[in-house]
């Protein structure tokens, strides 16, 4: 159980099956920029290498423009690739987190990125799993970092978010998996002037959120009974 599939049991156990059966594939512009983001941020050396920045060839219903773009296309067949507009704001975004005196600390101390924690629900028996974008062990504590793109960064609309997108249910299963000290949300406005919030949830949103997994462990467990 992931925390996407905890989020889908909670729609219905109907649509958790269809996104086990080929909907959680479904790609689209916004997770495309959402994975480029994260590499640019976490793993520079990674995005140099892998991404590349397609540039505007203009109209491509004239021959030389077209013919541009094909060998273009074919020399990096291998790469992914983003806009040259994506690739503007996910720098700009890039910059405002490291301008943040929190946030640049806690992206580059040293640590682990996209690691994964399998483990055995204690309550249900299911297996679980979970990615941090950053596990960090630093200052005598285990702190686990994830970012966000935000509408809002402020705080009002981050906790609007959190309740949108049930990011404190997601806060209960990665402290469940890594057992850490800290759960760190980065989240940064994806327009100018790409404001930054740092975020740890309280007490009474990581209740809920506990609860809100507990509920969704349950369902899941039943439906595999």
């Amino acid at each position: 159980a992931s925390v996407s599939a905890l989020k889908q049991v909670l729609r219905s156990p109907a649509h958790y099956r269809a996104w086990l059966d080929g909907g959680r594939l479904k790609a689209s512009r916004a997770l495309d920029f959402g994975r480029a983001f994260h590499v640019a941020l976490l793993e520079p050396d990674v995005f140099l290498s892998n991404w590349t920045v397609r540039p505007d060839f203009g109209d491509c219903r004239k021959t030389d423009n077209r013919k541009a773009r094909d060998e273009w296309s074919e020399a990096n067949a291998t790469k992914h690739v983003v806009s040259e507009d994506d690739a503007r704001q996910i720098l700009a975004m890039r910059e405002s987190i490291l301008a943040h005196p929190i946030g640049r600390k806690l992206l580059t101390a040293e640590g682990e990125c996209e690691y994964t924690v399998r483990w055995q629900d204690e309550s249900t028996g299911l297996a679980c799993k979970a990615r941090a974008d950053k596990l960090v062990k630093a200052w005598g504590v285990t702190t686990c970092i994830d970012l966000k793109t935000a509408q809002d960064a402020s705080p009002e609309g981050f906790a609007k978010a959190c309740a949108n997108w049930s990011y404190h249910m997601q806060d209960a299963h990665y402290r469940d998996g890594f057992q850490v000290d800290h759960f760190v949300f980065v989240a940064v406005e994806k327009e100018p002037p790409y404001a930054v919030g740092v975020y740890e949830l309280d007490h009474e949103a990581l209740e809920a959120g506990q609860a809100m997994r507990h509920d969704a462990m349950a369902r899941l467990k039943h439906c595999v009974d």
